[in-house]
């Protein structure tokens, strides 16, 4: 932990795992009040063969290009409306790959009666699956005024 200012040279005896296929992980992990430069991973060698030269991140994946891990997303909507005695507010949860005609239709009727909304996008890790995901969600929502 810390700076060291220069390469650290690590090695691990994996000779309990001779004959096997194993995943080899590395893991940077900080907390939220920490920016540095983060690490460099340099000449990976696995029983005398390099894996890395450190020049290209290519020879490295992530943990779900290679085992099969189901994940999704949920999504909760929280509708606010204003009231004289403080706001009202409706909450609708439903995952991503279970948007249905009925789901949408259910969400159109909590932003309609909203004044705003919040959208809260939470990653349904499978078990183990410490990663990060990336997504992007593109939210469009028209008025046609009063019925």
């Amino acid at each position: 932990t810390g700076w060291s200012g220069d390469w650290v040279t690590m090695s691990f005896d994996l000779s309990a795992y001779a004959g096997q296929d194993i995943l080899i992980a590395f893991r940077y992990v900080t907390d939220w009040n920490t920016l540095w430069d983060g690490w460099y991973i340099d000449n990976v060698y696995v029983d005398g063969t390099l894996i890395s030269d450190g020049s290209s991140t290519d020879p490295f994946k992530d943990i779900t290009e290679i085992l099969p891990i189901n994940h999704d997303f949920t999504v909760t909507f929280v509708g606010i409306k204003a009231k004289e005695k403080g706001n009202q507010y409706k909450v609708l949860t439903m995952k991503l790959s279970d948007m249905t005609e009925e789901g949408l239709l259910e969400l159109n009727k909590v932003l309609k009666s909203s004044s705003s909304a919040v959208m809260l996008v939470t990653f349904d890790a499978s078990e183990g699956f410490t990663g990060y995901v990336d997504y992007t969600y593109d939210f469009t929502y028209t008025n046609a005024g009063p019925k």
